[in-house]
């Protein structure tokens, strides 16, 4: 109860002439209705992040299609690669969507088809990058010749789990981030990643 209560105080506060929202950050829709209501309710202005659409706030979003797509691009016309597995974010999440749509743009472009095992949910974290390289590691699904993620956590947990698991980044399979975190930098062997 203090917890509502603050965030109400919040919201109602005169230190605050408007809200930007990350929505999506919320999985629960409870949760988002919730704070959707008080929001609405405190009549200043809200931006949304990263979405795609609502009823009664204003949104916006980068252009992560596009950057993803690049990424792909660059896999394929700089190396060479055609077998290129992605990983993004949570289903249904907009930032997640628009990476992996950005992914598929790049592969239809390039006339690689895209097996149905290519592709798969992740969580913008680490577990779901544990379970890819141990797949791979395992021989449960074909060894890609490169992974693009949907964020630079996923790719450096994909790439400390492959080389625990004997396998080389970059020689036997590239990684390739998104997000350009400054961790990334020092990763060995470092992480190759846009923002």
């Amino acid at each position: 109860k203090n917890t509502d209560k603050y965030i109400c105080d919040l919201a109602f506060s005169d230190k605050f002439s408007g809200f930007l929202y990350a929505r999506n950050t919320f999985s629960d829709d409870r949760i988002r209705k919730y704070i959707d209501d008080i929001l609405l309710m405190s009549g200043k202005p809200v931006m949304l992040l990263d979405s795609s659409g609502h009823r009664n706030f204003e949104t916006t979003a980068i252009d992560d299609c596009s950057a993803f797509e690049k990424i792909t691009d660059h896999l394929i016309e700089a190396h060479g690669y055609r077998k290129i597995y992605c990983i993004t974010g949570p289903k249904g999440i907009f930032i997640s969507e628009e990476r992996l749509k950005g992914y598929r743009n790049s592969m239809k472009l390039h006339g690689i088809p895209v097996e149905k095992s290519y592709c798969r949910y992740g969580d913008f974290w680490k577990d779901a990058s544990k379970a890819l390289a141990a797949e791979i590691i395992e021989g449960k699904i074909s060894r890609p010749e490169a992974v693009v993620c949907g964020n630079d956590v996923m790719a450096m947990e994909l790439i400390s789990s492959l080389t625990a698991g004997g396998i080389r980044v970059p020689e036997d399979i590239a990684v390739m981030g998104m997000d350009d975190l400054y961790e990334a930098k020092y990763l060995n062997p470092p992480l190759s990643s846009i923002d």
